[in-house]
């Protein structure tokens, strides 16, 4: 797992997709866990100890990773705080990126 600070870069918005240094980010509506992707994106506050919603269900789907990592101290959900989580087959989504709000 890799835990970072994200970085902002300006970006240009069309109706599909933003796309940005080679970085294409497409927003769908879908089953979280059936999505067909490389990564996953979910969001978490600080001071969150048991994610709810999407984050919830992901968390639930991993079998609770996400709470055994707020409960080690591994994740924080501090703005700009990343954690990249591996789902080892788990759910489609091969990486889980957990970002702190």
């Amino acid at each position: 797992m890799t835990t970072s600070k994200l970085r902002t870069t300006k970006t240009k918005r069309s109706s599909k997709a933003i796309k940005a240094k080679g970085l294409e980010i497409d927003v769908q509506s879908a089953d979280i866990i059936g999505i067909d992707t490389p990564a996953l994106v979910v969001n978490l506050f600080r001071g969150v100890k048991k994610p709810g919603g999407v984050t919830g269900a992901v968390d639930k789907a991993l079998g609770g990773v996400i709470t055994q990592l707020i409960k080690d101290g591994e994740i924080k959900g501090g703005a700009g705080e990343t954690t990249l989580i591996h789902t080892l087959g788990k759910i489609r989504p091969r990486r889980v990126l957990v970002a702190g709000l």
